[in-house]
């Protein structure tokens, strides 16, 4: 039987730099690795996992949540080392070919062929 872990075991909540409490690195991460759940929607409400709680806004962000349709999950988008905290960029992320959308954005600077996310695009 498996134990119920609010966190995945590649991270941990620590003092941040930029706001309270953070969520970082325990291991080096990858780009498109995923970590897990930050929101559920339940009864049209939008509700923050642990994990979700902890995370701190960059302009730089080194992930981001990507809109399922009743949960949100965090994925690594930028080589990050142990014990480096694990940011995203606060904004409802739009997931199509519009130049101010998150998928407009890894493939106007082809961050999406470096990292393999969203397999193979034009």
């Amino acid at each position: 039987m498996s134990t119920y872990r609010p966190l995945d075991h590649r991270v941990t909540i620590q003092e941040s730099k930029i706001d309270g409490l953070g969520l970082f690195a325990k291991v080096h991460l990858e780009p498109s690795d995923r970590l897990g759940t930050t929101h559920v929607e339940w009864e049209g409400k939008l509700i923050r996992t642990p994990m979700g709680g902890f995370l701190n806004h960059s302009e730089t962000p080194n992930a981001f949540i990507l809109k399922h349709v009743n949960f949100r999950e965090l994925i690594i988008i930028r080589p990050i080392k142990p014990w480096h905290e694990i940011t995203v960029y606060y904004t409802e992320y739009k997931v199509d070919n519009t130049p101010d959308s998150l998928v407009g954005i890894l493939h106007s600077n082809k961050s999406w062929k470096k990292y393999g996310i969203f397999g193979s695009m034009h």
